[in-house]
């Protein structure tokens, strides 16, 4: 009897033990005093799944950002393009180098004391932006130009002199209307160049003339023309692109679109380019009411 008393209180306490230890495995560690404090708990499952598209959102909105940046960046000045320096090379040279870079090129013979055939200017000049078809000017050197050579006589000193030009009257073109003034210099075998000055006068008239009218000039000659801009600000106008047209019909164009212009000739080696314009400055555009346009023109 007493044997069997012992068995049960040894039984009962092995099962207490046996809870007891559950329990423990149930509750967590307690830390030490000096721990570190635990790491704040990560993002909960299922963040970057399917059912969770905003980051996926976030990233895709920042790929099309610099996309777009890129874009107005790098694609927006695609169209300019540097304009190469070709000063010192050979015409086909320089003209193979700018057609490269799809520039188009004329070419102005000139006397220089450059090799005859280089390229000893242009315009304009080497890392300037243009868009890609515009003009590009080079200056041709021709040689150095001829000195004229004198005939010496025993009574008398003569120098060889070209056939002198027709002598003819300039006409009188003050009050009268720009495009009639200009038309009617041409007419007389003069070259018309106009240049704005305020004046109270209409505007568009010529306001004066020089040489004045009844003197008798060479043919050929450039007459200047004093144009009225009127009162007030002036208004903006279209430049047309003159280019390639004959000298006469350019400036009666810029004339009718009421602007002034100015003519300078240059040599040309090509026959096609002989009284015909190869440059303006400014070119096609806006720009305000007789602004003066000045004419390139081959000779």
């Amino acid at each position: 009897m007493h044997g069997g008393n012992l068995s049960a209180v040894r039984a009962r306490r092995r099962a207490v033990e046996d809870e007891t230890a559950v329990i423990r495995r149930r509750e967590p560690p307690v830390p030490p005093p000096d721990a570190a404090p635990a790491p704040p708990p990560g993002p909960p499952r299922g963040w970057l799944a399917a059912e969770n598209p905003w980051p996926w959102l976030a990233l895709v909105l920042l790929v099309v950002a610099g996309l777009l940046i890129w874009l107005f960046l790098v694609r927006g000045h695609s169209d300019r393009r540097t304009v190469p320096r070709v000063v010192g090379l050979s015409q086909p040279a320089a003209i193979k180098r700018l057609n490269d870079k799809g520039f188009d090129v004329t070419a102005v013979q000139r006397p220089s004391r450059s090799a005859k055939g280089r390229v000893f200017a242009q315009k304009p000049g080497a890392g300037s932006q243009l868009k890609k078809g515009q003009k590009v000017l080079i200056d041709v050197s021709s040689g150095v130009a001829p000195v004229k050579q004198t005939t010496t006589t025993t009574a008398t000193t003569t120098a060889t002199t070209t056939a002198a030009a027709p002598s003819v009257s300039v006409p009188d073109v003050a009050g009268k209307d720009q495009a009639e003034a200009g038309a009617a210099a041409q007419a007389a075998g003069l070259v018309p160049d106009s240049y704005p000055e305020q004046s109270n006068q209409a505007s568009g008239t010529v306001v004066s003339q020089d040489p004045s009218a009844g003197t008798k000039v060479p043919a050929g000659r450039t007459v200047r023309l004093n144009v009225s801009t009127g009162g007030g600000s002036q208004p903006t106008v279209t430049v047309p692109d003159v280019t390639g047209d004959k000298a006469t019909d350019a400036r009666a164009k810029l004339w009718a679109a009421k602007l002034t212009s100015r003519t300078i000739y240059r040599k040309t080696s090509q026959s096609s380019q002989i009284g015909v314009v190869v440059l303006q400055q400014p070119g096609s555009g806006k720009a305000p009411a007789f602004t003066q346009v000045t004419l390139y023109v081959g000779r």
